[in-house]
């Protein structure tokens, strides 16, 4: 299934040329992007973009994807900025907030033999 979050990968992708540029806009790491995109890939039954080591170039179904992308996201960008529809994160707003906090762990209980 096609979801929003893949038609901003696409866009993002292309607009930057590279996985690694993406993911830093789309507050993904790069790591993370390249199995979304495998797994977008896998569902879709196609490539969407063909790899020449570093370089991607868009498929003929990745063309079609960018350009359904193009026609479908930015209608929606108004409306989730007055709240009427959940998009991505980075789509919603382009300023990324990475989590400095320390998780709280279990407390670990000390056992008296």
């Amino acid at each position: 299934m096609l979801e929003r979050t893949h038609l901003a990968i696409i866009r993002e992708v292309d607009r930057h040329g590279s996985l690694t540029a993406a993911a830093g806009v789309l507050c993904l790491t790069q790591s993370a992007l390249s199995h979304t995109v495998k797994k977008m890939e896998r569902q879709l039954g196609t490539a969407v973009w063909s790899r020449d080591g570093r370089n991607l170039r868009l498929t003929q179904a990745g063309q079609y994807l960018l350009a359904l992308a193009n026609r479908v996201l930015p209608p929606l960008l108004p409306v989730a900025a007055q709240g009427g529809i959940a998009l991505p994160r980075p789509l919603a707003r382009r300023g990324c907030r990475r989590q400095t906090e320390i998780p709280v762990w279990r407390h670990w209980r000390v056992v008296r033999l």
